[in-house]
Parts: C-alpha cells; sequence; structure tokens
C-alpha cells in the first residue's frame, strides 16, 4: 500500500514478470503521479525501491508485448471494460466470496510454494507470479498480503509491528532506530508459521 491506502506494486517485479529489462526506462515513460520511492530494509542494507499505483501498473501491461500481458489486455478490452460500460463495474467473485472460502477451495491441492525448492527468489518470485494468474483473472499478489496481514493480526495474535516488518514496510517515525537493530528474520518465519497453521486448520 502506498501513502494514500492504494495498492503499490513493485517496478522491477512487475518488469521482472513481464520480460521488460530496464525498469529505468519503463519509468521514464509513465505518467505523473503513478510512481513513488521507498526505502525498504533488505538483507543486504536498505534499499530505494520504486513503486507504481494501480494505474501504473496497468499502463505497463498493457504496453507489454509478452503474450501473458497480451491475454490479460484482451480479458480487460473483452470482458472488464464492456462490464463496467453495461453494469457501472466489474467483479470476479461472489459477494458471499471470503479469504476463508477461497482458500478452502484450493485446500489439499499442491498450490502452496516453499522457496527452499527453488535456486533462487527470482525463480520463486516468477514462479509465484504465474500461479497466482491461473486462479483468477485479475488476481493480484497485493490481495494475498492483504489477506496474510489480516489473518495474522486478527487469526493469530501477530503483532502489528510483527506484520509490518513481515511486509517489509518502513515506519518513517522509527526509521533511525530501526537502524539500530539487527533484523531478526525468524520473526518473519515465526508469523509465516502461525499464518499457515490457521489456515490448514480452517474446516
Amino acid at each position: 500500500m502506498n501513502d494514500n491506502g492504494e495498492p503499490a506494486f513493485c517496478l522491477s517485479d512487475v518488469c521482472q514478470v513481464l520480460a521488460l529489462s530496464n525498469p529505468a526506462k519503463v519509468k521514464t515513460r509513465l505518467g505523473k503521479g503513478v510512481t513513488s520511492s521507498y526505502t525498504l530494509q533488505t538483507p543486504g542494507g536498505p534499499q530505494l525501491v520504486t513503486f507504481i499505483n494501480e494505474d501504473g501498473l496497468y499502463d505497463v501491461i498493457l504496453d507489454s508485448r509478452k503474450p501473458e500481458a497480451k491475454l490479460f489486455r484482451k480479458w480487460v478490452t473483452s470482458d472488464v471494460l464492456p462490464s463496467i460500460r453495461k453494469t457501472g463495474g466489474h467483479i470476479y467473485s461472489t459477494e458471499t466470496d471470503t479469504p476463508e472460502t477461497i482458500l478452502d477451495k484450493y485446500k489439499g491441492k499442491k498450490t502452496l510454494l516453499d522457496l527452499k525448492d527453488f535456486v533462487s527468489f527470482k525463480e520463486f518470485n516468477n514462479i509465484l507470479n504465474k500461479r497466482i494468474k491461473h486462479i483468477a483473472p485479475g488476481l493480484f499478489f497485493y490481495m494475498a498480503r492483504h489477506t496474510w496481514a489480516t489473518f495474522a493480526r486478527n487469526k493469530c495474535d501477530v503483532s502489528k509491528d510483527d506484520v509490518a516488518m513481515s511486509l517489509n514496510h518502513i515506519d518513517q517515525v522509527l526509521k533511525t532506530t530501526d537502524t539500530y537493530i539487527d533484523p531478526d528474520w525468524s520473526i518473519i518465519d515465526r508469523a509465516n508459521r502461525k499464518v499457515l497453521d490457521y489456515v490448514a486448520s480452517i474446516e
């Protein structure tokens, strides 16, 4: 999420998925007001990362020549836009759908990915984004982050600070203090385990 509470997407990740080799070049052709930069804490230290909002995401996707992007473009022009024109909106899930019912639909199937099974995070990220597209049209990774955060805080009693750390959010008020604290990545591991155990317990 950006400072306005809107979905934000890492530009380099989007470019990687769309096989665009130069995120900096992509950034220069985007319109005003669609990009923002945040300092994120990574295992290699603080890094300035560029994010794009939903408008920017669609701009990048619709301009891509990758086959998957063409399918997305076709979906937007043949399904989403006509639906909005006719009904004023586009819904790809029912009103009764909840994170629990969606997860239950895929329970027992080989849908969970384990980073240890992949040779690199880049490969893991590529497969993750491809799998997400198979679940439902228009499904984005930020939706998974939102669901994870809700489960972690409301169902698993993970502290808000640990949720923020797990999502790699930077506290602008405490960022100076954060530079003096060595990150303990096992905190994220424990939070993930709690959420996974909760999901597995859903009947």
